[in-house]
């Protein structure tokens, strides 16, 4: 895997999981409290059913008084006005109270009248015979003075009702009996209150009435849903209704929708941060590091251990330090390739060329132009007497001597000189005119033979050259080599001091 994909994905990994702890922490924290919204709101709506409930009977509870106290009710009462019933309790008066009924007692506590109302469907109700019966208790035996609002379970339903004494329009007694009013407490009744409010009310009857029920509940149904209800019971706490609506956890659902925002907010600024960080990392490190690689790759491909690899004076950093320590390195394994080379190919007195790079020097000729090849080879005339009266040292002198007075010679000519071993040299050179290699061989003989001067002590010598050709390749450079022995030898027979060339006769 590459560097630049390791660093994405360690970046990558580390802002996920910096993303996800983040988000971990910070979620709840967003949702911490959101329950307690929601119940509190629930309740306040709640609270908003049970108080249009409450003045709904306050209203009805002011109605019954203003009846109760009208001297026409206190004279139906006493059986002196007839006509009672006919002008006053019509339609329209229970339509405008929003009344379901009216029933009126006289002080014997017998029904004189009873009246329903629909107020849903705006027609009248009939009323049971014994719809009363649910109010006897209430009302008593003794009018004296009854003033009571009140939730009852009726043969209709669910009601709220007023119960009042009836008396003249001074508060005169004694009480003529009692007049009661109601209404039903129905699905009719709270779709209103629900328009009203706003609320998607539901009523229904729960049975039999527990210690245990709340009065008020709010609690979440879900995760997305809380449920409110109100409980009503009777007054004799006998029976139990609920009015109840679902409705969204608004607070919940919003912290959620936040939450979900940060998500995605946090998602968008780590995939900024990583875009940013891995353009960085890329300019400022990655960028460095790919090129430094691939220059090192080139030079080892390229086995150039003369090449560097190249800096930028922009940073300075750790890079650039790594940078210098590998030039430092490159330039330390070129001189150790120096050496090497040095040891490998070059005769360590003279620093001539040894055998090794004779060889390599004899095929690039060749390959390069496989016409005439010349090997003078020759050794020097008066080498070991110089070595036997002056010591090793100063033969030693004399070899390095001889090699840099024939070299520049060699060079000019487009040869190479070459140590083979001993006092023995060979020269290579390519195709020349008879004329130019008699005056390179002329010049050569010239230079060895002037006087050395070794250790304080002038020494003489001269040289023996035997020459052998190789023609477009058909030679070895070992057959060469023999020949050019061959042909020195003869110089060496001849007088010494001169050159031969080799002849296969």
């Amino acid at each position: 895997m590459k560097l630049r994909m390791k660093a994405f994905l360690v970046v990558s990994v580390t802002m996920i999981l910096f993303i996800a702890l983040l988000y971990g922490i910070v979620s709840p924290l967003l949702v911490k409290g959101s329950k307690e919204l929601d119940v509190n709101k629930t309740r306040k709506d709640i609270e908003r059913v049970r108080n249009d409930l409450d003045e709904d009977m306050q209203l009805l509870t002011r109605t019954n008084s203003d009846w109760a106290v009208w001297d026409d009710t206190y004279l139906y009462l006493k059986g002196k006005m007839p006509q009672y019933v006919d002008v006053n309790l019509q339609e329209d008066t229970f339509e405008n109270n929003q009344l379901s009924f009216m029933l009126y007692f006289n002080a014997d506590n017998k029904l004189v009248y009873q009246q329903g109302y629909d107020l849903y469907s705006h027609q009248a109700l009939k009323l049971a015979g014994d719809f009363q019966e649910a109010f006897v208790p209430i009302v008593g035996s003794s009018y004296g003075n009854l003033d009571k609002t009140l939730l009852i379970r009726t043969d209709l339903g669910l009601a709220t009702i007023s119960l009042k004494s009836v008396f003249t329009s001074d508060g005169d007694g004694p009480s003529a009996g009692a007049l009661i009013m109601g209404r039903l407490i129905t699905d009719g009744y709270f779709g209103i209150m629900a328009e009203e409010l706003s609320l998607d009310l539901r009523f229904m009857e729960e049975g039999a009435y527990k210690q245990t029920m709340s009065t008020i509940i709010a609690e979440p149904v879900s995760e997305t849903e809380i449920k409110g209800a109100l409980l009503l019971t009777d007054y004799l706490n006998r029976y139990a209704y609920e009015v109840s609506f679902i409705a969204e956890r608004h607070f919940y659902l919003n912290k959620k929708a936040s939450i979900a925002q940060l998500g995605i907010f946090l998602c968008a600024a780590g995939l900024l941060f990583m875009l940013i960080m891995q353009v960085l990392l890329d300019r400022l490190i990655l960028s460095r590091v790919y090129r430094v690689s691939q220059q090192l790759k080139t030079i080892q491909a390229e086995k150039n251990v003369h090449a560097r690899i190249e800096t930028n004076s922009n940073y300075q950093d750790e890079l650039s330090v790594l940078e210098g320590s590998i030039n430092t390195m490159l330039a330390s394994l070129e001189e150790k390739h120096d050496e090497v080379k040095m040891l490998a190919y070059r005769d360590q007195l003279t620093l001539l060329p040894n055998r090794y790079m004779l060889e390599t020097e004899f095929r690039k000729r060749i390959e390069a132009d496989s016409a005439t090849l010349y090997l003078l080879f020759f050794d020097l005339d008066g080498f070991k007497k110089v070595n036997d009266s002056l010591g090793h040292e100063a033969g030693d002198i004399l070899l390095r001597t001889v090699a840099n007075r024939v070299k520049p010679i060699v060079d000019e000519a487009g040869g190479m000189l070459a140590r083979y071993g001993g006092d023995e040299f060979v020269i290579l050179v390519n195709r020349r005119t008879d004329r130019e290699l008699m005056l390179l061989l002329t010049a050569i003989l010239d230079m060895l033979r002037l006087p050395f001067t070794i250790k304080s002590e002038t020494v003489s010598v001269t040289g023996s050259i035997g020459i052998s050709m190789s023609v477009r390749g058909d030679t070895t450079l070992d057959e060469l080599m023999k020949e050019a022995d061959i042909a020195m030898y003869e110089a060496k027979k001849n007088g010494k001091n001169q050159w031969a060339f080799y002849s296969k006769g």
